[in-house]
């Protein structure tokens, strides 16, 4: 049996979920993992019996791979995907593509160019109940899609910004709960809707944070089509990490997702209910499992067209453009006029 060659770039927080889903396919060989601390990447080289690297083009040009995952801070996910495009290796990375528009159509250009597949981790939209929801959605059971909105509450203090060298700055982030922590539903709510977005009108700022920039609430209304007014709210200086809540009103119907739970509400009585198979969890410590069980699908998917030589269609540079394009047009607006408590 044919196996590629697969390697990660970053050997933190989201790093086991690349690693152990990778480890669960028959057709791929995790053979090498990279971090600059060279402490994170012996650990895991023990852990998973693979070659450790501290640099990443060291591990380009040794390791012979075929796949690379960028696990790593937002502002070096451009330049590594170029370096990987350039030793001929397709993609999977993390989300951000990029933290600058700008450099976001860059790279969509040199992809173009080489050939190169990239998928970016949204992850979320593999999720059970996101695949059931979609589906209704284009099924038209539910009818034209009215108003919708999306909240997130997470609790991201200070003294987690603290443990970071990147997290909570503008260069190296990017921003706050917008690109880090509500990017994931906010992709959802535009993925679910599928219309272009039309309108912004949102207030950004920090309020329950001393020792960051960034922001760490987002609240307004996003617009998509003719008039689908969605109504976002998102913190991060909460006290624990509850559920997201995501909800979509349409003619015939509700639709509303609460953490991994879609509940779909006909208005002639029927109602539906999607939930995750209980058993499918990471059972690792120090993984999330509000992160849900999507990567695995996730990285499954993109190997199946690496191994057959297809082309992905999920995931893409191409289709993550709207939820990119939103979030940078979101941080355009929310900075010029942001808010401090």
């Amino acid at each position: 049996m044919k196996k590629l060659r697969a390697g990660i770039v970053g050997c933190g927080n989201i790093f086991p979920m690349h690693a152990y889903s990778l480890r669960e396919l028959e057709t791929v060989d995790l053979v090498a993992v990279c971090d600059t601390k060279q402490d994170r990447a012996d650990t895991w080289s023990k852990k998973l019996n693979v070659d450790a690297y501290y640099d990443y083009e060291t591990m380009l040009k040794k390791a012979e791979l075929d796949v690379i995952h960028i696990c790593t801070p937002h502002h070096v996910h451009r330049e590594q995907m170029e370096l990987a495009m350039k030793y001929g290796l397709d993609i999977v990375s993390e989300k951000p593509a990029t933290i600058k528009y700008e450099d976001y159509l860059a790279l969509m250009e040199l992809q173009e160019k080489t050939g190169q597949q990239i998928a970016i981790s949204f992850q979320n939209r593999f999720n059970p109940a996101s695949l059931k929801m979609k589906e209704v959605i284009q099924s038209n059971d539910l009818g034209k899609v009215l108003a919708a909105r999306a909240y997130l509450a997470w609790d991201r203090s200070d003294e987690y910004y603290g443990k970071s060298d990147w997290k909570g700055t503008w260069d190296k982030e990017g921003g706050g709960v917008l690109i880090d922590q509500a990017i994931h539903t906010l992709d959802l709510m535009t993925w679910l809707i599928d219309q272009p977005v039309t309108d912004i009108n949102i207030n950004m700022g920090r309020r329950g944070h001393s020792k960051i920039d960034v922001d760490d609430f987002v609240e307004g209304t996003i617009t998509y089509g003719d008039n689908v007014m969605s109504s976002v709210h998102f913190v991060n200086h909460y006290v624990i990490d509850a559920p997201i809540e995501l909800e979509l009103a349409f003619e015939r119907g509700l639709m509303r997702l609460v953490g991994d739970v879609a509940t779909i509400d006909y208005h002639n009585g029927q109602t539906l209910v999607i939930e995750r198979n209980p058993h499918d969890v990471f059972a690792i410590d120090g993984v999330k499992q509000y992160w849900g069980v999507g990567h695995k699908a996730f990285i499954a998917y993109c190997y199946d067209n690496f191994l057959a030589g297809t082309k992905i269609q999920k995931n893409t540079l191409e289709d993550v453009h709207r939820t990119h394009k939103l979030v940078f047009d979101m941080y355009k607006q929310g900075r010029a006029n942001f808010q401090l408590k």
